[in-house]
């Protein structure tokens, strides 16, 4: 490299890490920053310097720090600064002062930035270049009446999307009209506190529709190629969660139209470094523009598997002076790569994120199996920070062949200690609808754990519960009887849901029956060390992975995840914990905003909190009607999980 010898990486977590790693095989020294939460996680371990961020007074978070991070940067002698993906990688001010500090910002212009950040100008400007774009409204009057009124002229579906946004954050789709005006607060509120702007444009929401997306390259001497397609259409809540390259969707005259059509957008604005121009595909192969990405995507290394290219050592090259190292037609892709997110979060519980320690890690391993994550054993995932830990990536011959191996890969990874979307992951890639190509609506039609499965886990993990837990009843002579092995009443509490099974041990296999069961089934339990490793049930056998947090027993058996405890009821009124007369906080987060006061009337599904954790906004609403008689917090408040909120008046 001609003129970056040292490297600020302004970010954190995996892409920390990955940028990391290819800096130092070009023999860049690295410069890693962390604040307390990040403390001894990989990317800080693999840097050649590691700067701690404190926190300021003023609760702005330290990685957002524009001044903090160009005076590090000077500090450490760092001739570039590369902002990974998230945070400051699209703020124009920061890539404007390390401009001013001479610092190369490994991106675009400031000026392009701008441009597309700003998704009304962007639309606008792809209009005006002849690429066809989503219908809605992204005007500048953004009174309520105006969008209220043009949301009408729309119609539902309907996504609002802030102008500012990214991420699925700031985004909420409407089917009915006369839930617009909350929506629209909800979303222009989750905009300004994550991008400082609650500007909002309107758009048609499109079904059955694809997310497909170009990776182009621009270099500084107006050189312009995209490197295919990636299909981004498993996602959730505008976030994605699956990726693959290339589209089971995309034949050769798709792709030869939006491959042009993503470069001429590129080229049009006078584009330099990495960037995503995203798609919208109707069924019938029309395509719409959404938005450009004007940063490194998360799910970059699917393009990096099919074309055995580095893209961050593209984007150094190019921020470097350097021409891009290949031309169009030397630009080939062989094969297929699928990767998956893994998220701290519950999917049986609308995707809620999770908080917790990581206590066993182990990755999946072995040819065309890649990770890139920030998990190390002993680490607590905060709430700090967006749930996303990890990426597991897959490359085989074909698209078929990349799904079975990310099955065997999901199951053979170990990750212990708290609730992540690993079972969701193999529900989704093995449902017949990923199978033969999924449209962005296949997340909403998809359960995490299918009715008929449900009842299966249930029942493991009663009988892991009986075994690990209650091994004491089981030496009991009331557990005896003159005919053998007595059953025992075995009241749990499993995914939230009151249940009575009948139970008996033989060893490491439990007998086991519900109410509504006639037969007892057998659990049989392999063990080590005193620790389940995996049951068969059923003629079939599933992993099993178990922990306890906050008192609560926590059960993977790699297809399912369940959260179980041993039912105590209070023996005066037999109510066990919370009910619909208080409000408990469902995660770790800030309190946002308080919609209610003590001695207010409120009704059943009201908003009365609003609680902010991992980047988004969750909305917590009221149990039943009632009169509020105590409101425990404050706005800015950090509370953790099962604190109390609010409680009315019984």
């Amino acid at each position: 490299m001609k003129n970056i010898k040292t490297l600020l990486i302004a970010n954190r977590g995996e892409i920390a890490h990955r940028i990391i790693r290819t800096a130092t095989e070009l023999g860049i020294r690295t410069i890693a920053v962390y604040t307390e939460p990040d403390a001894g996680t990989p990317h800080t371990l693999a840097a050649d310097s590691a700067i701690f961020l404190k926190d300021r007074d003023d609760r702005k978070e330290p990685y957002l720090d524009i001044d903090r991070l160009v005076e590090v940067a000077k500090e450490q002698g760092a001739d570039a600064v590369h902002p990974g993906y998230g945070f400051l990688s699209e703020n124009a001010d920061f890539a404007e002062a390390c401009d001013e500090a001479g610092l190369i910002f490994v991106g675009p212009k400031p000026d392009t930035i701008r441009l597309m950040a700003d998704k009304s100008a962007g639309k606008l400007s792809m209009q005006e270049t002849g690429v066809p774009c989503v219908p809605g409204y992204d005007g500048t009057d953004q009174s309520a009446e105006i969008l209220r009124q043009e949301a009408g002229a729309v119609g539902t579906p309907l996504l609002i999307k802030a102008v500012a946004g990214g991420g699925g954050r700031g985004m909420r789709r409407v089917d009915d009209l006369a839930d617009f005006d909350e929506a629209l607060a909800s979303a222009r509120s989750e905009a300004q506190n994550a991008f400082g702007s609650g500007d909002v444009i309107l758009e048609r929401y499109l079904e059955q529709t694809r997310h497909i997306e170009i990776q182009v390259f621009a270099d500084q001497h107006g050189n312009v190629v995209h490197l295919f397609e990636r299909d981004c259409s498993t996602q959730r809540r505008h976030q994605k969660v699956i990726e693959e390259a290339p589209s089971p969707f995309v034949n050769d005259t798709l792709r030869e139209a939006l491959g042009s059509a993503a470069v001429k957008a590129a080229a049009a604005i006078g584009y330099v470094g990495a960037g995503t121009v995203e798609f919208l595909v109707t069924p019938d192969s029309e395509f719409f523009f959404i938005e450009m990405n004007t940063r490194l995507q998360v799910e970059h290394p699917v393009t990096e598997e099919i074309t055995g290219q580095d893209l961050v050592e593209w984007q150094l090259k190019v921020a470097d002076g350097e021409t891009l190292p290949l031309r169009q037609e030397d630009i080939s892709m062989q094969g297929a790569s699928i990767e998956v997110r893994l998220y701290a979060e519950n999917p049986a519980d609308g995707f809620m994120p999770q908080t917790g320690i990581i206590t066993n890690w182990q990755p999946a391993e072995g040819t065309g199996i890649r990770n890139d994550h920030m998990i190390i054993e002993g680490n607590a995932v905060s709430a700090r920070y967006d749930p996303m830990i990890g990426k597991l990536i897959v490359r085989e011959k074909s698209r078929e062949g990349a799904r079975k191996k990310l099955i065997r890969a999901l199951l053979n990874m170990k990750l212990e200690g708290l609730l992540t979307n690993r079972a969701f992951l193999l529900s989704c890639l093995a449902h017949e609808e990923f199978i033969s190509g999924p449209d962005t609506g296949f997340i909403n039609r998809l359960q995490a754990i299918e009715t008929d499965q449900a009842g299966i886990f249930h029942k493991l993990a009663a009988a892991s519960l009986y075994w690990a837990e209650c091994r004491k009843w089981r030496e009991a002579p009331a557990d005896w009887s003159s005919l053998g092995p007595a059953f025992r009443s075995f009241h749990t509490i499993i995914d939230e849901e009151d249940g009575t099974y009948q139970l008996c041990a033989n060893g490491d296999a439990i007998e086991i029956k519900s109410d509504t069961d006639a037969d007892a089934q057998t659990v049989t339990f392999q063990t080590t060390d005193g620790k389940i490793i995996s049951a068969e049930f059923e003629g079939k056998s599933y992993p099993a992975a178990s922990w306890v947090n906050g008192g609560e027993h926590f059960f993977d058996f790699g297809t399912g995840f369940v959260t179980a405890s041993v039912k105590d009821p209070d023996p005066q009124t037999g109510h066990n914990g919370a009910s619909d007369d208080i409000l408990q906080a469902p995660m770790a987060g800030r309190i946002l905003a308080i919609e209610t006061a003590p001695g207010d009337d409120i009704s059943a599904g009201q908003t009365l909190i609003i609680l902010e954790a991992m980047k988004m906004e969750h909305r917590l609403r009221a149990g039943r009607d009632g009169v509020v008689e105590q409101v425990s917090v404050s706005v800015g408040d950090q509370v953790n999980k099962n604190d109390l909120l609010v409680a009315l008046a019984s």
